[in-house]
């Protein structure tokens, strides 16, 4: 379960400049920030979004969403605290990447804002709100004569 999220000011600055701009960047940015919105709101980081489909091995613990479009957004998990570092296109990540192979980015101070991340719930539903929501009419049941039941039934019945 994850505590807090952690975005580089850079990372906001582009969903800014991104969501100013039409087409592919906007909505790169609209999946961003809906990815963004549903790790701080308690859901799994597998389920928030979908992730591209190679694995990453010049960065340990990395996570690469595809936002699609063209364009990523490049995190990593340590431990509680998850991290959003880059984002931009698959071009602009990998360069970053890069850059960033063979040392740990978390390292180097950079600039974060930091999100408390909501609990989900874990307690059990209780039974009583489990109601039935459609009300069962018995009168309308009762006025069914065994004869009609036969007939309908007839197949299942063997008549």
């Amino acid at each position: 379960m994850l505590n807090r999220i952690h975005i580089h000011t850079k990372v906001e600055k582009t969903l800014d400049r991104m969501q100013a701009q039409d087409n592919a960047p906007k909505y790169a940015a609209q999946r961003a920030q809906t990815i963004i919105d549903r790790i701080i709101g308690g859901r799994c980081i597998l389920e928030a979004g979908r992730f591209s489909q190679t694995r990453e091995t010049r960065v340990k613990q990395v996570f690469k969403y595809n936002l699609g479009q063209g364009y990523r957004m490049v995190c990593i998990k340590e431990k509680d605290e998850f991290y959003i570092l880059m984002i931009g296109t698959h071009d602009q990540c990998d360069r970053w990447l890069d850059s960033q192979a063979k040392k740990n980015p978390l390292n180097s101070p950079r600039p974060m804002r930091v999100y408390r991340v909501k609990p989900t719930p874990l307690d059990p539903v209780p039974l009583s709100s489990l109601h039935d929501p459609v009300p069962r009419d018995t009168a309308a049941l009762q006025e069914i004569s065994q004869h009609d039941l036969r007939q309908v039934f007839s197949g299942l019945a063997g008549h």
